[in-house]
């Protein structure tokens, strides 16, 4: 994978997975070697809890200035989208997928 996708991932559990711990590193770890960057390029769960971990990790490390300020902005999060499937499904990984998603829109 990226080391900017690794980074980002390793930001979301340094800084905000201590806070809402829900998310499986060694899980989303996984996830990052198979998939790397192309994860919102699939439409499953695991793609998405990836995305926004990413993003997420992503904007906290803007916000603490060590990386750029326009990184985040790369990270386009369909959120119409995410709701919709995650509403048309009835299972844990959708509420964590919307918990990513409110966390990421904070």
């Amino acid at each position: 994978p990226d080391a900017a996708a690794r980074r980002f991932v390793d930001a979301y559990f340094r800084n905000v997975n201590r806070a809402y711990p829900f998310a499986n590193r060694d899980k989303v770890l996984r996830d990052l070697e198979a998939l790397g960057e192309t994860a919102m390029g699939q439409r499953d769960a695991d793609s998405t809890v990836l995305y926004l971990i990413m993003a997420i990790g992503c904007t906290s490390l803007e916000r603490a200035g060590q990386v750029p300020k326009d990184t985040a902005s790369k990270f386009e999060v369909p959120y119409a989208e995410i709701i919709q499937e995650c509403l048309a499904k009835e299972d844990t990984e959708s509420i964590q997928v919307l918990v990513l998603l409110s966390l990421y829109s904070l």
